[in-house]
């Protein structure tokens, strides 16, 4: 949409010393009237004169920087977590590889130690036959 803004009779009236120069508007019209009310910070209800809403513009903008900071500080404490939680991982990853270690050498004498006993009681029982 191409609009001329401040025509001849602008002008003379803000006592420019040029003649019929104008301003071209080159924007994309508006897609909505919640998109031109939020430009121009103004709405008008029936029968009612338009409102300003410039002060309610600035407590949603400052709602939603305080929400953006809000969830920024969320993540950084989401991030924490994750961090301790990794580092937890790794730490009871290595407890547990040093478990089934203890487990393995444990397992091995346990054999060791009943094979023994079994060749005790093997040679006992030999003893007494010869004796």
């Amino acid at each position: 949409m191409v609009s001329v803004r401040g025509g001849a009779d602008q002008q003379k009236a803000a006592g420019s010393p040029r003649g019929e120069v104008g301003e071209i508007d080159t924007k994309k019209p508006f897609q909505s009237v919640k998109a031109a009310v939020s430009l121009f910070g103004e709405v008008a209800i029936k029968g009612k004169p338009a409102v300003r809403r410039s002060r309610l513009s600035s407590e949603n903008v400052l709602d939603k920087e305080t929400q953006i900071v809000l969830d920024q500080r969320d993540g950084d404490q989401f991030k924490r977590e994750v961090e301790t939680a990794e580092t937890t991982q790794v730490r009871v990853s290595s407890e547990l590889e040093k478990a089934r270690r203890t487990l393995n050498d444990l397992t091995t004498k346990l054999k060791a130690v009943e094979e023994s006993k079994k060749l005790a009681m093997e040679t006992a029982e030999a003893v007494k036959e010869k004796g």
